[in-house]
């Protein structure tokens, strides 16, 4: 392609390529109306999602005007897709197939984890919880409520997983940073300063000597 269009620049057009996951459709990397000779060579065939087929034609055109017309039909068929999904499950929860028959529910959650791409995999999971949430089933029971909680915390894992704490301090730091709150609201930094002050005073004088002040704020609360 760089010979037949000298003053193209192709980099976009070939990172998104390089940048690519799916395996729905079929791409030719240098156009078959253009370059029919390549059509059907191997190397010349590239797998992307329909999405990431109407961004490489997309980036294409920038390049080459001539295949301008592709993503509009990639993009025509993306959409025929979705509408012929919606009607399939309206279908299905009409009639209470597929996915709404009877066990599909916990059929769906193994599914979706078994799916090898992570799109699939939330999918599965969201398409999941939300029947649970509806039929009042799965951690959304009666009986399931706080049961979590205490199976995370028991067997400290998720929030309780060793070095979250830190990580979640760290986290909303850098939120409070960014929004001028907690610790880095105006006039937080002097406040800090004088409360650091008055904890070293404490530890030196009170803490160091054994000495319990009965006008110390600190001592009364035993800090140290």
């Amino acid at each position: 392609m760089e010979a037949k269009y000298p003053q193209a620049d192709f980099g976009a057009y070939f990172y998104v390529l390089g940048q690519s996951v799916g395996s729905d459709h079929k791409h030719h990397i240098a156009p078959r109306s253009l370059f029919p000779e390549l059509a059907d060579e191997p190397d010349n065939l590239k797998p992307l999602s329909v999405r990431e087929h109407v961004e490489a034609h997309r980036m294409l055109a920038i390049q080459i005007p001539e295949a301008n017309w592709y993503p509009k039909f990639i993009a025509g068929n993306l959409a025929t897709s979705a509408k012929g999904g919606r009607i399939g499950g309206r279908i299905h929860k009409k009639n209470g197939t597929g996915i709404f028959a009877s066990g599909m529910s916990a059929k769906g959650g193994r599914l979706g984890g078994n799916i090898g791409n992570r799109e699939g995999k939330a999918i599965g999971g969201r398409i999941t919880g939300r029947i649970h949430k509806k039929n009042g089933t799965g951690i959304f029971a009666p009986e399931h409520r706080g049961k979590s909680g205490r199976i995370t915390k028991e067997k400290g894992i998720g929030i309780f997983a060793p070095g979250m704490a830190a990580k979640a301090g760290k986290i909303g730091g850098r939120i409070a940073a960014e929004n001028g709150i907690g610790a880095h609201a105006p006039g937080m930094a002097a406040k800090g300063g004088r409360i650091t002050g008055r904890i070293n005073c404490h530890n030196r004088w009170h803490v160091k000597r054994g000495v319990v002040s009965p006008t110390c704020e600190l001592c009364q609360m035993n800090c140290g």
